[in-house]
């Protein structure tokens, strides 16, 4: 299922990359490269200011998986307008964070190269995108390392963060690539990775565990799952992406 060897990442089409990630909407991307090729990861979690700037554009709900069909409002049900500040958006459902993540020209981490990750394989680097780059193609427990570092990420066993804090602010939970933060606790994060042969149907995969989120939970290869028609306030997003050639 692939490995780590050789594995690099860095700020897309910088320092003499050979690819260049998308500019677009949302949090920076970050290019990693992995033994199936070179994939883009947001460097953050979507803001509530980036998801703002989808709903100010009235995005259609055609064209959304059939397992989404049920989908027809992508603001929280309860709220009247999303807020526009920078700490990540949170009590979206796997519909939701797909559709986001299309409209900024990315989509949900998966399958390196595109596609849905196994649900089966959440701890094989060769299969999962974003857990490739969360451990270092495997190399990794916890983006940062393999021991556990109560300080490192805001997590339930974080001494001092009781809610998810603002995106990018907390630069001690870096890893398993240079540029890529809160990989581990903040919110968790929906992946491209369902039960069912429908996507967004069935029960689909968080990642990275959150603030409230015991340290096994915050393992790159921790098996944590939702309804993909659930939302949590500590459930967000993180886009992937494909790269563009530096030629």
């Amino acid at each position: 299922d692939g490995g780590a060897a050789g594995a690099s990442g860095g700020q897309g089409g910088s320092g003499g990359l050979a690819v260049f990630c998308p500019d677009g909407p949302g949090p920076e991307l970050v290019a990693v490269e992995s033994p199936a090729g070179w994939f883009c990861v947001g460097s953050t979690e979507v803001t509530e200011h980036d998801y703002a700037d989808f709903l100010d554009e009235n995005p259609s709900i055609a064209g959304q998986p059939a397992g989404c069909a049920w989908n027809t409002d992508y603001e929280i049900p309860w709220a009247s307008k999303t807020p526009r500040s920078l700490r990540p958006r949170v009590n979206v459902d796997w519909c939701d964070a797909r559709a986001y993540c299309q409209w900024a020209g990315q989509r949900l981490c998966g399958r390196p190269g595109g596609g849905a990750a196994k649900f089966s394989k959440f701890a094989a680097p060769g299969e999962s995108e974003w857990y490739f780059a969360c451990s270092r193609g495997g190399e990794r427990t916890y983006p940062y390392g393999n021991t556990f570092e109560s300080m490192r990420c805001f997590t339930a066993e974080h001494p001092t963060a009781k809610k998810a804090n603002y995106v990018g602010w907390n630069s001690a939970c870096e890893g398993g690539f240079t540029g890529l933060l809160d990989l581990s606790g903040n919110v968790a994060e929906w992946e491209d990775s369902c039960n069912t042969a429908v996507p967004g149907s069935g029960t689909c995969r968080l990642r990275g565990g959150s603030v409230v989120s015991p340290l096994e939970d915050a393992r790159c290869q921790s098996d944590t799952t939702m309804s993909g028609g659930a939302w949590d306030d500590y459930v967000g997003i993180r886009c992937c992406a494909d790269p563009v050639p530096a030629d």
